[in-house]
């Protein structure tokens, strides 16, 4: 599934980013979001080919931004919406797609 992959594709580099600057990206999504696409001190692409809307945000494959949690301690944590398009915040049960389950 596409959207499972790239919820593991943004937390990975998010890691990426964390090993190379020692501290994670800040900013609001818009900003976290251009920081993984090159727009960070060293010009470093972490996150290539997840897909982005007009204001440069990954969305899934129906639209909606992902979410990017970076204050868990076992490091960041990625989740779509899943097709019903409601935030279940990545709940057990939900259609939720997770870079933690």
């Amino acid at each position: 599934m596409r959207a499972w992959a790239e919820t593991r594709d943004i937390a990975f580099g998010l890691r990426a980013y964390y090993v190379d600057n020692e501290l994670w990206p800040d900013g609001d999504l818009v900003k976290i979001c251009a920081t993984l696409r090159g727009d960070n001190p060293r010009l470093s692409v972490y996150v290539g080919k997840v897909p982005r809307d007009a204001t440069g945000v990954f969305v899934d494959p129906w639209g909606t931004p992902y979410r990017i949690d970076l204050k868990q301690p076992d490091g960041p944590r990625i989740h779509s919406c899943g097709p019903n398009l409601h935030d279940d915040a990545g709940t057990a049960g939900s259609d939720d797609i997770t870079s933690w389950r």
